[in-house]
């Protein structure tokens, strides 16, 4: 009966060494994720990437920016992929994400009061425009990311 005490006791000894080691990762992954989020925040401060929102809006209904100023080509992506490269890695999908959340509103300030009042039109614009994002690593035929996820 003792051995099966001590055999508890050490069990829920370990469980709570296990449970304290699990804690202590998880912080210092939160404390990394911040540092790597404030690091990047400064890197990306007051770039604008503008070839990417260019190709980011490229898909976007009555735009013709794109169109317009490079004639169609591809270069838009061809520079957004230049803008891109000049970015830290680690920072790329936050320079994605921006270039996209500036596209969007460089969009609704286009379209105006009463597009934006029936906005849902515009849902499947912006998933598409999320999707593209997402792939723009990719198609700059960067190691790393390959791919970014974006949020809403």
């Amino acid at each position: 009966m003792a051995r099966l005490a001590t055999i508890g006791v050490l069990l829920v000894a370990l469980v709570f060494m296990a449970e304290a080691s699990l804690y202590q990762a998880i912080e210092t992954d939160v404390e990394e994720n911040q540092s790597r989020r404030d690091m990047c925040r400064q890197e990306l401060r007051g770039r604008r990437f503008r070839s990417c929102q260019d190709y980011l809006q490229r898909g976007r209904r009555g735009y013709r920016g794109v169109m317009s100023r490079f004639g169609g080509s591809g270069e838009s992506l061809d520079d957004c992929c230049r803008e891109l490269r000049d970015v830290d890695r680690m920072c790329r999908c936050d320079a994605i994400e921006q270039a996209r959340d500036d596209a969007q509103m460089r969009g609704d300030r286009r379209r105006g009061y009463e597009e934006q009042r029936r906005r849902y039109r515009g849902m499947d614009e912006d998933r598409d425009m999320r999707r593209r994002a997402e792939n723009l690593p990719s198609l700059c035929r960067m190691d790393s990311p390959r791919h970014c996820e974006m949020g809403y």
